[in-house]
């Protein structure tokens, strides 16, 4: 199963990784440490409408990706600045439908534990600026 991992850094940080301890180590350095097993494309998407209710939630594939199909996307600058402008009660409010749509529910996840997440992706969101994005990546390295 793919590992995701959430990186803040420029575009030109994301075209020297080449390794998962490449991404890892930027990940230390800038200490952003949000990923998992359980992260999709899907459930990424689905957090990202639940804030801006449309297709702009969803984030956009990048040329940077590996021989052996590990994946890099970028959040979109708007979801980013909403995500981290919400308030504290209106994160865990997003939990909700996060934690009701059909992708949760086969995933011993609580809505108390994608509050966390959120809460998690929040911080990283307001590390953004001019320079720096939020990338996930869709990882097939062991």
């Amino acid at each position: 199963m793919p590992y995701t991992y959430f990186i803040v850094g420029s575009e030109l940080e994301i075209a020297k990784l080449h390794t998962v301890v490449d991404v890892m180590n930027l990940m230390e350095k800038n200490n952003n440490l949000l990923g998992g097993e359980c992260f999709t494309l899907e459930s990424v998407s689905i957090l990202g409408q639940i804030f801006l209710g449309n297709e702009k939630g969803n984030p956009f594939n990048t040329k940077y990706c590996w021989a052996d199909g590990s994946q890099f996307y970028v959040f979109d600058q708007e979801l980013c600045q909403k995500v981290a402008s919400t308030k504290w009660d209106d994160i865990l409010d997003a939990s909700v439908p996060w934690s009701e749509c059909n992708y949760w529910k086969n995933h011993e996840h609580n809505r108390m534990d994608l509050a966390g997440m959120i809460i998690d992706f929040s911080n990283l969101c307001k590390q953004t600026n001019n320079e720096k994005q939020l990338y996930f990546l869709l990882s097939n390295e062991d």
